[in-house]
C-alpha cells in the first residue's frame, strides 16, 4: 500500500513537470509582433497598427485585443488574414484603425492573445508596447483636442504668440512675392503643353527594373502603389497622392464605377501597406503577378475614360447637325 502511493505521487509530479513543459515550450513558439504604419502623429490624427500573431500547431488562440484601452485613443479593426508555413505554424494578421486623442506621447499596447491547447491547457500572450511621439499641444487641456486647429490657437513649448504671428506674416509675404513673380513669368512665356503620361507605361517602366527576380518584393510594392496614386490622383477626380488608404477606400466607394475595378485597385492598395508597413511577405503568385493585377484596372479606367469622351464627342456632332440644318430650313423659307 506503501509503495502505490509512493508510485501515486511520482506520477502526479512526472505529469505535473510535462504540463509545465508543453507550457513553456507553447508559450516559447506563440508570439505577438506589432507594428506602426508611423512614428509620429498629430492629435486628431489616425494612423494603422499591424498586429502579427504567431500560433503554434494543434493551439486556437483568439483575437487579439489591448489589455488596458487608453482613454486617449480609439482603435477599431480593419482586416484579418491567415497565413500558413511550411512548418506547421499558423500567423494570423490583423489590421488596426487608431483614432489619436493624446497630447505629447502615447503607448498603443500590450495586445493579449488567450489560447487553448490540444491538452486542454489554457494561457495568454502579451506584445510590445509601442510609444509615439503626439505633436500639437492644446492650449485649453480642457477642450476636446481637434484637428486641423487655427495655429493661434496651439501653444507651442517656449515660442511667445507674437513670434507665431511674425512668423505667419513673414510666410504671407513671401508667398505673395512668389505668386507676383510666377504671374509675371506666366504673361511673359508661352506655355509649353505637358506631354499626356503614358499611365500603362509607368507600370512597365517598374516592369523593367526586374524587381521581383532580384528578391525586392518590398520596392516592387512600394513602387507600385506609389504609380496606382499617381493614377487614381490623375484620372479618378480626388487627390489620392495627398490621402491615405483609407480616405482612398473611401472615395472609391463613392465613384459609380465598375465595383470589380475599384475593387482591385483596393485589395492592391491594401497588399502595398501591409508589405510596406507590416513586413508582411506576399506569396510568390501575387508578388509575381503583381504588375499584370495593376495594369488590368488602370486599362479598365482608361477605357471607360475613352469610351465616355467618345459618346461626348458624338452627341455634340449630332447636335451640329440638328443646329445646322434648323438654320437652313429657316433660312431656305424666307
Amino acid at each position: 500500500m506503501k509503495k502505490l502511493l509512493i508510485y501515486t505521487i511520482i506520477l502526479c509530479l512526472f505529469g505535473f513537470i510535462c504540463t509545465l513543459a508543453l507550457t513553456a515550450d507553447t508559450q516559447k513558439d506563440f508570439h505577438i509582433e506589432i507594428n506602426a504604419s508611423t512614428s509620429q502623429v498629430t492629435v486628431g490624427d489616425s494612423l494603422s497598427i499591424f498586429c502579427a500573431v504567431t500560433i503554434p500547431s494543434g493551439v486556437k488562440a483568439n483575437e487579439p485585443y489591448l489589455k488596458d484601452k487608453s482613454p486617449s485613443l480609439d482603435i477599431e479593426k480593419q482586416w484579418e488574414e491567415t497565413e500558413t508555413t511550411d512548418s506547421g505554424f499558423t500567423t494570423e494578421h490583423y489590421g488596426f484603425l487608431v483614432y489619436v486623442f493624446a497630447p505629447d506621447s502615447l503607448s498603443i499596447g500590450p495586445f493579449i492573445v488567450e489560447y487553448v491547447t490540444a491538452d486542454g491547457e489554457s494561457g495568454s500572450v502579451l506584445s510590445d508596447t509601442i510609444s509615439l511621439t503626439v505633436t500639437g499641444v492644446v492650449e485649453n487641456p480642457e477642450s476636446p483636442p481637434l484637428p486641423n486647429r487655427n495655429p493661434l490657437e496651439i501653444v507651442s513649448k517656449g515660442i511667445p504668440v507674437w513670434l507665431i504671428i511674425l512668423i505667419i506674416s513673414l510666410i504671407i509675404i513671401i508667398a505673395l512675392t512668389l505668386a507676383y513673380f510666377i504671374y509675371r513669368k506666366k504673361t511673359t512665356s508661352k506655355p509649353i503643353p505637358q506631354k499626356p503620361i503614358d499611365e500603362i507605361g509607368e507600370f512597365e517602366r517598374i516592369r523593367k527594373l526586374k524587381l521581383y527576380e532580384s528578391g525586392r518584393s518590398k520596392d516592387l510594392y512600394i513602387l507600385i502603389s506609389r504609380a496606382m496614386r499617381g493614377f487614381i490622383h490623375r484620372n479618378m477626380e480626388f487627390d489620392a497622392i495627398y490621402e491615405t488608404t483609407e480616405e482612398i477606400f473611401k472615395n472609391l466607394s463613392k465613384t459609380s464605377g465598375d465595383t470589380t475595378v475599384t475593387g482591385t485597385i483596393s485589395e492592391i492598395l491594401e497588399e502595398s501597406d501591409k508589405v510596406k508597413f507590416a513586413k508582411y511577405t506576399p506569396p510568390s503568385g501575387l508578388s509575381s503577378s503583381l504588375i499584370d493585377r495593376a495594369i488590368e484596372p488602370v486599362k479598365a479606367v482608361l477605357d471607360e475614360i475613352a469610351r465616355k469622351k467618345e459618346q461626348e464627342s458624338t452627341a455634340k456632332t449630332e447636335t451640329e447637325i440638328k443646329t445646322s440644318a434648323k438654320t437652313s430650313s429657316v433660312q431656305s423659307g424666307r
